[in-house]
């Protein structure tokens, strides 16, 4: 939702994208498709973030509330951009 104002706040200051600065989001919200310009954006795996979560939540559950897990780590998920016409990178093709 930030990027709609970035694109709002370039309009305002006579300003454009892509022409003059590229803005990209980074939601995947199925608006951003229809701004204007629509807006290039990084696709978060929301449905597997959630599932992760449930999966962690469960293994914090059984194991019960005043347990200390220190092998917390993280996990890497792929999220594809996917390039619109907010940035200049599709000027080029």
């Amino acid at each position: 939702l930030l990027a709609f104002g970035a694109l709002h706040a370039l309009r305002v200051h006579g300003l454009s994208a892509p022409e003059d600065i590229s803005v990209i989001g980074c939601d995947g919200i199925a608006i951003a498709a229809h701004s204007n310009p629509p807006l290039t954006t990084i696709d978060q795996p929301k449905y597997k973030m959630g599932r992760l979560a449930m999966q962690l939540l469960a293994k914090l559950m059984q194991k019960g509330a005043g347990t200390n897990d220190s092998n917390s780590g993280y996990t890497l998920m792929e999220s594809p951009l996917l390039i619109r016409g907010s940035t200049g990178l599709l000027r080029d093709k």
